[in-house]
């Protein structure tokens, strides 16, 4: 089965082979008046059930942002966890959630009003029960919220070894430019680190990218940086996950929006979207060192790019490529 959350407010499931619909269930329907609700995130399966985030159009005008939860089978409707009481408007769940061995789910969310008093669940990172109830949450100190300062990509679950235990743990980036890595069984801090330049700087490329991780390390793309003396658009880096420390990092010549993909070769693919009159690329990385292996040319390269069967996949805005070994 193919599953899709369409801008139509559905979620379709579709036979992978005639791509005829057994079903469809509503998630958020978008006004015929208001430009409100879009569906940002790709659904994700696990253990039966299927998690899609609720999410604005770009915050025009802001809604009540959230996940909601279907029965894999039959689509039902099982649970929806919302980041804002009823009446408010805030915390969009913009990207793909994360579920863990245990059927845990983690979420980031979005911006809520400028100046609201109560930011409730708005720039956060969420852990949810596999029935949506909130276990743990962490929020962005006040003093590090940027205009537009949202988590607008995935988390990550990943692994670390610290002090000689393995400790689990999920992370993500804020469009501060900070990345964060907590514990993932109550969402305490355990490192954060700067990777790029803050969203109201007036960069197109944003940190809000998820990380990669390949059992060793975090991979993460991200915007504007200084490296030595020389100041990039877009940069693509290695992340120790135990520290946040950064192993090496590459500068770019465009901003990037889209989260990296690394195969077992040892081969970072990331590409950029910029509106440089530099073209915007898909790049090829080499994973131990960050050396720049091979530039690709689609255009303007939102989706991120996928490997497959030895083959790599990239969409951009020229159309959709196979690319061969």
């Amino acid at each position: 089965m193919v599953y899709v959350a369409a801008p139509d407010g559905y979620l379709h499931a579709l036979d992978a082979a005639t791509m005829q619909q057994r079903w469809r269930s509503a998630i958020a329907i978008p006004s015929t008046k208001v430009n409100d609700y879009l569906r940002w995130s790709s659904p994700t399966v696990a253990h039966g059930r299927i998690y899609v985030g609720i999410s604005s159009n770009c915050d025009t005008p802001l809604v009540r942002g959230g996940v909601a939860e279907y029965d894999q089978a039959t689509g039902h409707k099982l649970n929806t966890f919302y980041t804002v009481p009823k009446g408010h408007v805030g915390g969009s769940v913009w990207s793909s959630v994360a579920v863990d061995g245990s059927g845990n789910v983690f979420a980031t969310t979005g911006n809520g009003p400028d100046n609201a008093t109560n930011l409730y669940h708005t720039v956060s990172i969420l852990k949810l029960s596999p029935a949506l109830k909130l276990l743990a949450s962490f929020q962005v100190p006040r003093a590090a919220i940027v205009g537009d300062g949202d988590f607008g990509g995935s988390p990550t679950v990943f692994t670390a070894t610290i002090k000689g235990k393995s400790v689990l743990m999920v992370g993500a980036c804020n469009k501060n430019g900070i990345y964060y890595g907590l514990r993932r069984s109550n969402l305490t801090k355990i490192w954060q680190r700067r990777i790029g330049v803050k969203s109201s700087e007036k960069v197109l490329g944003q940190c809000q990218a998820a990380a990669a991780f390949d059992g060793h390390f975090l991979y993460m793309a991200g915007p504007g940086t200084t490296i030595g003396a020389k100041r990039f658009r877009g940069s693509v880096l290695r992340l120790n996950p135990a520290t946040g420390a950064i192993g090496w990092q590459t500068g770019l010549p465009n901003g990037v929006l889209t989260s990296p993909s690394i195969n077992r070769s040892g081969v970072i693919g990331v590409g950029t979207y910029d509106n440089t009159t530099r073209p915007n690329e898909t790049y090829l990385v080499n994973a131990f060192t960050g050396a720049i292996l091979r530039t690709l040319n689609p255009g303007f390269d939102f989706p991120q790019s996928a490997f497959a069967d030895g083959w790599l996949y990239t969409a951009g805005s020229t159309g959709l490529y196979a690319w061969g070994p």
